[in-house]
């Protein structure tokens, strides 16, 4: 099992590595685990996407105050 704090950092990774398109990637990766009945990978990669919408949210909020 992956643990929340890889989860977060492999999200911020991506954030770096790709920026706006880090959301793309997570969800190919995850389309990818899917098709390869990788029900295990295609969850992390859930995780992930869902930590990048939560970072990106996180960035707004501060960008407002």
């Amino acid at each position: 099992m992956v643990s929340q704090k890889d989860i977060f950092i492999s999200a911020q990774l991506l954030i770096k590595k790709h920026g706006d398109h880090a959301e793309t990637i997570a969800e190919r990766r995850m389309q990818e685990m899917m098709e390869r009945d990788d029900a295990k990978g295609a969850s992390v990669w859930f995780s992930i996407l869902s930590s990048l919408e939560d970072l990106r949210a996180m960035k707004q909020q501060r960008q407002l105050h």
